[in-house]
Formats: C-alpha cells, sequence, structure tokens
C-alpha cells in the first residue's frame, strides 16, 4: 500500500476502488492488520468527519473505522495469497490466507 518511504500519497483514491474493497470488507468480522498498515489506515478511524467526503469515502470509513491492538510485536505467521485484483489506478488489492 505505501510506497519505499512509507508514505501512500502516491495514488488517489477512487470510486471503483473504494467500492470494491468496501462491499468486500463489509462481510469481514475481523480485519488483522500488521503494524505498518495499522498506521497507514489509521486516518479512517475519524475520516467519516471530514467534510464533504463522497458518501463512498464516508462507508468505508464506517466499515474499517476503530480498531484494538491483539498481539504483541514478535507475533509472525506464514500468510498465502487467495486474491489478487489490480485497477486502472494502479491499487492492487491482496486477500492472504493464514497457511495450514
Amino acid at each position: 500500500m505505501a510506497h519505499r518511504e512509507g508514505n501512500f500519497g502516491w495514488v488517489t483514491p477512487e470510486e471503483e476502488s473504494h467500492r470494491f474493497i468496501n462491499d468486500r470488507m463489509r462481510s469481514f468480522g475481523t480485519y488483522l492488520y500488521g503494524r505498518r498498515m495499522y498506521e497507514v489506515t489509521s486516518y479512517w478511524e475519524t475520516a467519516h468527519t471530514v467534510p464533504d467526503q463522497p458518501d463512498f469515502m464516508v462507508e468505508c470509513a464506517r466499515i474499517a473505522g476503530g480498531g484494538k491492538r491483539v498481539f504483541p510485536d514478535d507475533v509472525r505467521a506464514d500468510l498465502e495469497l487467495l486474491e489478487e485484483r489490480r485497477f486502472a489506478n494502479s491499487v492492487i488489492f491482496l486477500r492472504y490466507g493464514v497457511c495450514g
């Protein structure tokens, strides 16, 4: 999601990828983020309060906003790629599952 320097401003959020992700996330009961992904996505905890947000952005904030830390820093898991989708704006959706 982020480029080499840790910034994800390289891509402008657009409606198609947001609506796709919103549709996928709506059915999830739990989101398991690594530390870095949590830091990058923490924006969504308050994004619904930003004035003049498009409806798909507000929806994303309501679906994904908030969370709590569960695992300590030293916990690791082996993952396998289950799904991949590429969008015209260079966003790539990757869904992983735990191996085994």
